[in-house]
């Protein structure tokens, strides 16, 4: 997959300032088409240390309005999110509606360096890939553009950075024993992220490969692929800028991973029977009174214990009550938390959302 990638192309300064200057007109007309239609944007820059994402990102957000744009550093969570599913903090970072998002690292970053390090076993190597298919396709299908850049640089060319940086005074922090450390095992960590991006690579969301060893190269194609990239989303969306030149009709070579498979296809709507579970249901079940606390009072006491049993485990449990208004949920509610520990449990309301949770993904509020 890297090898269809040619590292040694180059630009030349007076290419790159006419490109670019066609960009500095081009991106603000694209932000402002994204606001007009509240369009939620999601760029995600991941790659090689050393490969550029820093001056990539900077290069593209100057040209943005810095009032609809917001860069997220996702390197490592803090120590209370081990507590929570481990895509709760990108959740978190969604980006609203008319708003562009910008993630200098992110899910990604995780699972290559836990799967590299040894953290991540076959099997849930194979969980949390799923996982992120099932989360890029929840943002896609709510109108999210989500556009994610792999910024490749050799073997050869990441050691001269980190040499380079670790001889410079000023650049000196950039560089840690951790980092030494991955380069040195730089063929086993390309493995893992070939297969990754290959099996990440889906029509809702495909990779865009940056060839990263010339600056101006790198800074160019990253603008580049990000407005091309952009624009057909808004086209799809029947949004057609007419005072911008035409779209290429084929992506420049190397740069789009090979074609996306043919399974890799959208789910088709869930068929549910005639005879409905809630159809099924025999409302004329009931309980004598006596019977009904004697068996209260036995499953609150084994609640209880279990709770603990919960804490004890760190095992979080989420309970949710659905239903008719007067169905009985507060009633439930109370009695299931009656002989709970309250610093072992929250009860949370949920009401019609906000404005602010209206602006983001509908599973926004739930997350946070």
């Amino acid at each position: 997959m890297f090898e269809t990638l040619d590292l040694s192309l180059k630009m030349d300064k007076r290419t790159f300032r006419a490109e670019t200057e066609r960009l500095d007109r081009e991106l603000p007309t694209l932000q402002r088409l994204v606001y007009e239609r509240g369009i939620p944007v999601l760029v995600l820059f991941e790659g090689w240390y050393a490969s550029g994402r820093g001056d990539s990102i900077a290069r593209l957000v100057h040209r943005l309005d810095p009032r609809g744009t917001r860069v997220y550093v996702t390197d490592s969570g803090r120590n209370d999110e081990q507590y929570y599913p481990w895509l709760r903090r990108f959740w978190r970072r969604i980006p609203e509606r008319g708003e562009i998002g910008v993630f200098d690292r992110s899910w990604y970053q995780e699972l290559w360096n836990q799967r590299s390090d040894g953290r991540l076993d076959p099997a849930r190597w194979e969980q949390h890939l799923a996982e992120v298919d099932d989360f890029e396709r929840q943002l896609v299908d709510d109108g999210v553009v989500l556009l994610k850049f792999w910024l490749h640089v050799s073997r050869k060319e990441q050691k001269r950075r980190l040499h380079d940086w670790a001889r410079d005074a000023a650049q000196r922090w950039r560089v840690s024993e951790e980092n030494w450390k991955r380069h040195k095992h730089y063929d086993a960590r390309l493995a893992i992220a070939e297969e990754m991006l290959a099996r990440t690579h889906t029509h809702r969301a495909p990779w865009t490969l940056v060839e990263a060893e010339d600056t101006r190269h790198r800074r160019f194609r990253v603008l580049r692929s990000f407005a091309d990239d952009l624009r057909r989303a808004l086209v799809a969306r029947g949004v057609a800028p007419a005072d911008l030149d035409p779209l290429p009709e084929q992506p420049p070579p190397g740069v789009i991973l090979p074609p996306i498979s043919e399974h890799d296809t959208l789910p088709r709507p869930l068929e549910l029977p005639s005879d409905s579970l809630l159809a099924r249901i025999d409302r004329s079940l009931h309980l004598d009174p006596d019977e009904y606390r004697q068996r209260l009072r036995a499953a609150q006491r084994r609640l209880r214990k279990l709770e603990f049993e919960c804490y004890s485990r760190r095992q979080p449990l989420v309970v949710v009550f659905e239903g008719w208004d007067a169905a009985g949920k507060g009633g439930a509610i109370k009695r299931l938390t009656a002989r709970l520990d309250p610093r072992g449990y929250q009860v949370i309301p949920i009401a019609a959302p906000s404005p602010p949770e209206k602006a983001r993904h509908y599973l926004w509020r739930f997350w946070t």
